[in-house]
């Protein structure tokens, strides 16, 4: 029978949660690894300086922290709205 859009091979689909049995098995050798040369990480980290050790930190941050969004806000006493981005609890402005 051919594939007719809208309607699944599969009637009860794959349930809600599960996980891609690859995709874990990936994450689980990747995270053996990092684990396993934690303390030459820790050696090479100390080695960057400035721009260097932020780049790797902020893309380093970026699989372990939340994700955050920007806020929009208006701002009371101007018309124009004021760009924020969360950090923690703190509201950061950057415009």
């Amino acid at each position: 029978m051919p594939f007719q859009p809208g309607i699944s091979g599969n009637a009860h689909g794959r349930p809600v949660g599960s996980k891609n049995k690859r995709s874990e098995a990936i994450y689980e050798a990747y995270s053996s690894i990092f684990e396993e040369n934690i303390e030459k990480l820790k050696i090479e980290l100390q080695k960057l300086e400035g721009k260097d050790f932020c780049t790797v930190m902020l893309t380093m941050a970026e699989y372990v922290l939340p994700k955050r969004s920007r806020v929009s806000l208006d701002a009371a006493k101007e018309d124009a709205p004021v760009e924020y981005f969360q950090l923690g609890d703190v509201m950061i402005p950057f415009n």
